[in-house]
């Protein structure tokens, strides 16, 4: 059976597609874990959603 007329992906291009797919997941597994949760106080959180309100009220 010729190439053009197989409907599915040559096996040695699912490999490939698969390991891609793998270093992509452990890339941003990686990625994510250096990411830290920050506590904030009351006051702090209500100056955050006063400088969304101004910015959403000006694309609006």
């Amino acid at each position: 059976m010729s190439y053009l007329s197989q409907h599915t992906a040559p096996r040695h291009e699912r490999l490939f597609e698969l390991l891609r797919q793998e270093n992509r997941a452990a890339t941003t597994v990686a990625r994510i874990k250096g990411f830290t949760i920050r506590q904030i106080s009351a006051e702090e959180a209500e100056q955050i959603k006063a400088v969304a309100k101004r910015s959403f009220s000006q694309h609006n």
